[in-house]
């Protein structure tokens, strides 16, 4: 028989006795420490009846699914696949989402993560001022693939986007035309440039959004002179073509080609999201209110608060210059 000390050994097959025993165990690691034992001589019973009885049968599956899951990925991802797997099933089995929230079943998750959970998120950090100046340093050249570049990552820092909003995926098979950015769509002035973000998961309307950067004049980086700078030599080479954002050899740019570019320059520290994420601090450094970065960063929630990577007791003291525990 298994017991809890032995569930952290190395993932491995499934097997009947791996499916039996957990689930009584795992369970009531949902509440606290002093109130398990009762609860696991409650829970062995539970399952003992609910082994018979067949109206439980439909649920019984999905436990043994997330004990499985929770022993082979971090259990705080296990929500998000068992999302999509109901989004699956849901047209062949309509209560799949009744069965999703089943009380058995979400004791079983939040006990798997309360037994394998703990673990920091890895985040990549977000970029900052030094960083787009240090890629200036490097990339403040008359070279095509140089102004394409600085192009990316500004438009990607001030319009608080991803890189994967601003490229291609590496996958042949998940690219889509009507994801790209389309150069008919530029609007582009000394003061400022905007441009159609096409839709994405969240935009439920499928309108898509407008992008909109302002010239900075106090710094070297500013994104609307790169702009200017790539379009120029842009429409040069490929006058004709549709795409906004466009390599040397004609192609959009993958998702890997910026993200080998961004490590090259400041390690493999940034990622993907560092570029929302820096220009979201930079907003809340600069003082500007969370609906404001909201609005600016298309969200529809509250999410957009775990791109701002500053403590609020340093984020306060950063803003107002002085502690948040100053009495005078």
């Amino acid at each position: 028989m298994l017991c809890p000390g032995n569930l952290f050994a190395p993932p491995g097959p499934m097997s009947v006795s791996f499916a039996n025993v957990p689930l009584p165990l795992v369970i009531p690691l949902n509440i606290q420490p002093q109130s398990h034992t009762p609860h696991i001589s409650s829970h062995i019973s539970l399952f003992e009846n609910s082994i018979t009885d067949p109206s439980a049968h439909l649920s019984i599956p999905s436990l043994f699914t997330l004990v499985f899951m929770c022993h082979h990925i971090n259990p705080q991802s296990v929500s998000t696949y068992l999302s999509g797997i109901c989004n699956l099933l849901e047209p062949h089995f309509p209560n799949v989402r009744s069965l999703r929230l089943d009380p058995l079943v979400m004791r079983t998750l939040s006990g798997m993560k309360k037994l394998r959970g703990g673990f920091a998120p890895c985040r990549r950090r977000p970029m900052s001022e030094e960083d787009l100046n240090e890629l200036f340093l490097q990339h403040d050249t008359d070279n095509y693939h140089d102004c394409l570049f600085m192009a990316i990552i500004l438009s990607g820092f001030h319009a608080l986007l991803r890189v994967g909003e601003l490229t291609q995926p590496d996958s042949l098979a998940k690219r889509s035309f009507i994801k790209l950015s389309l150069r008919n769509s530029l609007k582009l002035s000394n003061y400022h440039y905007s441009y159609h973000l096409p839709y994405h998961k969240g935009d439920r309307f499928f309108d898509g959004n407008t992008v909109m950067i302002e010239s900075l004049t106090i710094t070297s980086c500013c994104p609307v002179r790169r702009m200017m700078k790539y379009i120029a030599l842009c429409d040069e080479l490929f006058p004709t073509f549709p795409e906004l954002w466009l390599t040397s050899s004609g192609d959009t740019p993958s998702y890997s080609w910026v993200i080998t570019h961004l490590h090259a320059t400041l390690g493999h520290e940034v990622g993907g999201h560092s570029l929302g994420s820096g220009g979201t601090t930079a907003l809340a450094l600069a003082g500007i209110s969370d609906d404001a970065i909201q609005s600016m960063g298309r969200w529809a929630s509250d999410t957009f608060q775990i791109y701002i990577r500053k403590h609020p007791v340093l984020l306060h003291a950063l803003i107002h210059n002085k502690s948040a525990f100053a009495t005078t």
